[in-house]
């Protein structure tokens, strides 16, 4: 009896240990489009910011991710793409999400588009509204050099009326 608790209990930290590894890990989104072939019809998971726009179609929705290495547009159902509240933008962080879903190199439902239909959004990290700063030091030069500009233009205003 004490054996197979052992043997059950090993068995339980083996997987506890190993099963980080049964996880899909995310495809960079450059390897999709530079390599897109491999990939094409397959199930993936990409992971990155939402940027741009929710556009609505239907029962559907586009919007793009980016993950700075490059970008791709996500077809999902919209109560799919609902649970997204930032896209990022000036001033805003987008939402930071892994999409789990079938790439297409050269989507026939688009118009031969490189595409991802999504069946599954996890929302990774919330974006958020980024308050934007100003360099004084910056500020302080411009201004120096709007004023030195300004009093060359008076010179020569002040030159050719001689």
């Amino acid at each position: 009896m004490i054996r197979h608790l052992k043997f059950i209990a090993y068995s339980w930290i083996f997987l506890l240990i190993f099963s980080c590894f049964a996880f899909a890990q995310s495809i960079k989104i450059i390897d999709l489009v530079e390599g897109g072939r491999g990939y094409d019809g397959k199930e993936i998971s990409v992971e990155g910011e939402v940027i741009g726009h929710l556009m609505k179609r239907g029962d559907f929705a586009w919007f793009n991710i980016d993950d700075q290495t490059s970008s791709i547009g996500i077809w999902a159902d919209f109560d799919l793409a609902a649970k997204i509240k930032y896209l990022g933008r000036h001033a805003v962080r987008g939402d930071r999400v892994r999409i789990d879903g079938k790439f297409h190199s050269h989507c026939p439902m688009h118009g031969g588009d490189t595409d991802i239909h999504a069946h599954r959004i996890v929302i990774v990290k919330r974006g958020a509204p980024q308050i934007l700063t100003y360099d004084n030091k910056k500020v302080n030069i411009l201004i120096f050099l709007a004023g030195a500009l300004l009093c060359l233009y008076i010179i020569k205003i002040l030159k050719r009326q001689r």
